[in-house]
């Protein structure tokens, strides 16, 4: 059956020093439950997080959620494909093909987004549309797959 979904709120919120865009849905992923969306964008991190709870139980655990909604944290984790070598390139820890030419994994060779030009980004009170953006595409994605699955 076609189910629709119902905003109850959309709102950005500090969670540990980080702007969230935090937004509760009513049947957005299952019938009958209340879904909850977390998105940020920290650096060059992007983060989604959800969960979902039985309307008919909401109340009961709404608790235990805002409990686990405050203690999320962004961080990069020292080395890993976090880490570029020395005058290298990050992408070569990752196993990600790059233009042997140009050594960019972006078509015709382009850069990457340098930490400047995020910076400039997040300095302009971009945070809000970038997390919904981010947002938007998972639910529409996870959307689809769920359709595809479902054999629609």
């Amino acid at each position: 059956r076609t189910v629709k979904s119902e905003a109850k709120y959309a709102k950005q919120t500090q969670i540990n020093e980080q702007t969230w865009v935090d937004s509760l849905h009513l049947e957005s992923e299952l019938p009958g439950f209340y879904t909850r969306y977390l998105a940020t964008v920290k650096q060059d991190i992007g983060v989604l997080v959800t969960f979902s709870i039985n309307k008919d139980k909401y109340s009961l655990y709404q608790a235990d959620a805002e409990t686990m909604v405050s203690t999320l944290k962004v961080f990069r984790k020292p080395g890993g494909i976090n880490a570029a070598p020395a005058g290298g390139n990050l992408f070569a820890n990752t196993g990600i093909p790059a233009n042997v030419e140009t050594g960019s994994i972006f078509p015709g060779g382009a850069a990457a987004p340098t930490e400047t030009t995020a910076q400039k980004s997040a300095d302009s009170g971009d945070e809000l549309p970038m997390g919904v953006l981010l947002l938007g595409v998972a639910v529409v994605g996870y959307l689809i797959w769920r359709r595809r699955q479902s054999g629609e």
